[in-house]
């Protein structure tokens, strides 16, 4: 079963091109087996072309919102024990 995530796109300025709607498709699954430059670029590839459809599209409180939430659940991810902190004695 699908996803639909609905959010309010830019709205357009004065002087600003007329911002565009985006439908994101996330369907095929990643391939498996890829040698890991070849898996490095495909990865790069999407996340820019899904970097590209937000950051032209959506509201700018929206995109700073968004990153700092992706940052947030990912930092679990980034957190390095301290060893300084452990104490044998």
């Amino acid at each position: 079963m699908s996803t639909i995530v609905s959010v309010r796109k830019a709205q357009q300025g004065n002087d600003v091109r007329p911002i565009p709607g985006v439908m994101i498709e996330i369907s095929s699954p990643f391939p498996n087996g890829l040698p890991p430059h070849e898996a490095r670029t495909l990865h790069r590839h999407e996340a820019k072309k899904l970097a590209d459809a937000l950051f032209n599209s959506l509201p700018g409180g929206t995109l700073d919102r968004l990153i700092v939430e992706m940052a947030h659940r990912k930092v679990s991810d980034l957190r390095v024990r301290d060893l300084s902190l452990d104490s044998d004695a």
